[in-house]
């Protein structure tokens, strides 16, 4: 006779510090919020660089480099720029 057993999640600070180590290494809202965007980016410039002087056979049309960092983020943007210069 089988039976179902239930499965308990437990979340302890040590599992959300690693959650939150593995998400930081990519650029998120949480990394623009804390002023992290530059560093991160300039971080992944670095081994963009170390990769392609290693393997430029790898990089057929140009040598890699990470994505412009946004200016603005909007989730509706104002029609008036004024007031968007506001915020």
């Amino acid at each position: 006779m089988s039976r179902r057993v239930g499965i308990v999640v437990r979340l302890d600070k040590r599992d959300l510090w690693q959650a939150r180590e593995r998400r930081g290494k990519n650029l998120s809202g949480a990394a623009v919020h804390h002023g992290q965007a530059k560093q991160l980016h300039a971080a992944r410039a670095t081994v963009l660089d170390a990769a392609y002087a290693e393997h430029p056979e790898r990089f057929v049309r140009k040598p890699p480099a990470p994505p412009e960092l946004p200016t603005a983020a909007w989730i509706n943007k104002p029609a008036d720029t004024k007031e968007a210069a506001a915020h």
